[in-house]
């Protein structure tokens, strides 16, 4: 039969015929003991920390409520919203001011606002030898060749969402890359690790562009 073991065991047969014979699987006698619950937010207990919300574009607002609604659970509710909003260096006061002013006339409860800045820049070149390390290549590439706009982006969200987010942060949110019909799927693939890799739990979505958040009642 079938069989994985993981510490401490009891056996489960599962009727039917799968393939000839019986399936026996072996699953953990204490569900503290499961592989699942050795990663972080996912052992049972509920939450106490940050979480991120990367809110980088406008979509309609979606990507800040969906957050909130989580903390609004009874598994996040002892987990606070930290808001990072793109910014100029200059301007990092009146960006948290005018954030903070927005979200509480969206009613959405957080803990603190930040401010992102440089997310225009190239991001480090140990940042792109990792990128180039895991990505597969493309049919189409050559030698050599420079890495497109879009990719460095995506490799720089991936460096600010790994400087800002720390080992109180449960959970991030980040806005979702744009999919385009002619982007390749290991390319696309390539830019979610680029902006999730060594980071917590991620959450990633974006709006339509339709509202999804309103001043009034």
């Amino acid at each position: 039969g079938i069989n994985a073991e993981y510490g401490d065991t009891r056996s489960l047969d599962v009727p039917g015929p799968v393939y000839p014979g019986d399936v026996e699987m072996n699953v953990p006698a204490d569900p503290e003991d499961s592989p699942l619950a050795q990663y972080r937010g996912f052992d049972g207990s509920k939450p106490k920390g940050q979480i991120d919300v990367y809110w980088l574009s406008d979509d309609g607002g979606l990507s800040i409520l969906v957050p909130y609604l989580l903390t609004q659970s009874n598994y996040w509710k002892n987990a606070s919203l930290r808001v990072f909003a793109a910014g100029q260096e200059g301007e990092m006061h009146s960006g948290k001011i005018r954030m903070a002013t927005l979200l509480n006339k969206f009613r959405i409860e957080f803990g603190s606002v930040e401010i992102v800045v440089g997310l225009d820049r190239k991001p480090a070149q140990s940042s792109i030898n990792a990128y180039m390390e895991y990505r597969p290549k493309l049919e189409d590439e050559v030698e050599g060749e420079e890495l497109d706009a879009k990719t460095l982006q995506y490799i720089r969200i991936g460096e600010l969402l790994r400087e800002n987010s720390t080992e109180n942060t449960k959970l991030i949110v980040v806005t979702l890359p744009v999919p385009r019909d002619h982007t390749p799927a290991i390319q696309y693939m390539s830019w979610l690790e680029a902006m999730s890799a060594n980071l917590p739990p991620m959450l990633m979505l974006r709006g339509n562009q339709q509202d999804a958040l309103t001043f009034y009642c």
